[in-house]
């Protein structure tokens, strides 16, 4: 699965804040565009946080959690 395949499948009325974990914070920028592309801007202002996989969230809003499927790529990679 590609990341843009992962955010089309967000819900349209999402019931909880989404989380959105990406590998890295270069990779935050990009989530966001492709976030904002597919579902608009209001959507990803209203409903999505977009972290990099090593942040502590010590928010204790209920969040449905996403994971980019980049993360598991570079996480089991050599590049670590």
């Amino acid at each position: 699965m590609y990341s843009t395949e992962l955010i089309r499948k967000f819900p349209e009325a999402p019931a909880n804040p989404i989380l959105f974990v990406v590998y890295n914070e270069e990779m935050v920028s990009d989530a966001e565009f492709f976030i904002s592309t597919i579902h608009g801007d209001e959507y990803l202002n209203e409903h999505v946080t977009v972290i990099p996989y090593n942040t502590k969230v010590d928010d204790r809003r209920n969040y449905d959690i996403y994971i980019d499927p980049m993360v598991y790529k570079y996480k089991h990679s050599w590049n670590d």
